[in-house]
């Protein structure tokens, strides 16, 4: 997933950006839908892989964009 995002806001890589979209948004329906059972998680404390997600790409786009924090 990381790289997915790395890929998506690189401005010097275009090509693969409808592919990449899809694949992310799919990922993000197994997780929603409860498709994927296992944790994700090897750290921490979720209570579901939905909120592991959640804090998951909040933090990945906060490194990537520190100038956008609060």
């Amino acid at each position: 997933m990381q790289d997915i995002f790395f890929v998506l806001t690189d401005r010097e890589h275009k090509s693969g950006f409808k592919m990449q979209s899809l694949i992310l948004s799919h990922l993000f329906h197994l997780v929603e839908t409860g498709q994927i059972q296992a944790p994700l998680w090897t750290t921490g404390n979720f209570p579901n892989n939905q909120a592991f997600l959640g804090e998951y790409v909040m933090n990945l786009l906060r490194n990537a964009f520190p100038q956008l924090s609060r």
